[in-house]
């Protein structure tokens, strides 16, 4: 596989998760930079998918796995339209499919069936166990992409293990610092609170012995 595809790859998936995490949560407040996120994950993926049938085939296959399971997040009309657009690119890459390897469809059932599955046992935006799921998922794409010559992997399905390493980072990145915010947020309310209590007893025992 070229270093560049490699590149498209990851970054469209940073960019989307960045779009996805960030919109979700109110964190961007620019309207400019929410298009460009979006622009960028389009040229990105379009990138990516060009001549490439597989590629964009199984990706396809795996969004709609997760607006089937999880249509809340796909209600947006930039995530339907997707749905509708992309796959016009689909067709215009067929002439250059090919079969897929044992190992490629292995990989994509088990990327299918964890897209699907995990918005119906993990439905809390931010949480220690997604963050735990999310990791394990991190780390089996990275061992796989480290071995896929040895297990036969394609480089279109390379390029969707890419993908999702990108979008799965961000995730990561955005999970920590939810959940250290808001065990900071917390701390600092233990504090104040017990802070309000001292003063109190303070002022009630001058009070009394006045």
């Amino acid at each position: 596989m070229e270093y560049q595809e490699i590149i498209y790859a990851l970054f469209a998936g940073i960019s989307c998760k960045v779009y996805d995490d960030f919109n979700d949560n109110n964190l961007i407040k620019s309207d400019l930079v929410k298009e460009i996120l979006k622009g960028s994950h389009w040229i990105l993926i379009t990138l990516v998918s060009m001549n490439d049938f597989n590629f964009s085939v199984i990706w396809y296959l795996l969004c709609f796995a997760n607006y089937i399971a999880n249509p809340k997040e796909w209600s947006p009309p930039y995530e339907t339209s997707g749905i509708y657009l992309y796959p016009f690119l689909i067709l215009l890459n067929y002439h250059t499919r090919k079969y897929l390897t044992m190992s490629d469809i292995i990989v994509c059932i088990l990327l299918i069936l964890s897209l699907g599955i995990e918005p119906f046992i993990i439905t809390e935006e931010v949480s220690y166990r997604k963050l735990i799921n999310r990791f394990s998922l991190f780390l089996s794409l990275c061992i796989l992409v480290y071995f896929s010559s040895y297990f036969n992997i394609s480089n279109s399905i390379q390029k969707i293990l890419y993908y999702y390493i990108g979008y799965l980072f961000i995730s990561l990145c955005f999970q920590v610092y939810i959940l250290y915010t808001e065990k900071l947020e917390g701390t600092n309310s233990s504090i104040e609170y017990s802070l309000n209590g001292l003063s109190d007893i303070i002022f009630n025992s001058r009070r009394d012995s006045m």
